[in-house]
């Protein structure tokens, strides 16, 4: 199937690290989820780089972030809605369910 590979920023530069080779890694034993980087606003109204599950209804779900205890509106573990914008996925709204 491939080489599954997400992005993510260290250090403010953004990398690809390579996961698990899809129904070839031993140590995959079901599902799989994939995670992609998304752009929220910080308590100073800064917009951050976070690390996102992508969820099959088109929303995001906040997984990581290098500054946690930075975040604003949104949080880990937060669903959200995006919007693509020059190329980047900024987070518009919080979903409740």
């Amino acid at each position: 199937m491939g080489v599954f590979l997400f992005p993510f920023y260290m250090n403010s530069v953004f990398v690809l690290q390579h996961c698990y080779e899809l129904d070839k890694d031993q140590n995959w034993v079901r599902g799989f989820s994939t995670v992609t980087t998304i752009m929220i606003k910080d308590c100073d109204e800064k917009w951050e780089p976070v690390t996102a599950a992508c969820r099959p209804d088109g929303t995001y779900k906040i997984v990581d972030s290098l500054h946690d205890t930075l975040l604003g509106e949104f949080k880990i573990g937060d669903i959200v809605r995006c919007e693509l914008i020059d190329g980047e996925l900024y987070a518009v709204e919080k979903i409740i369910i």
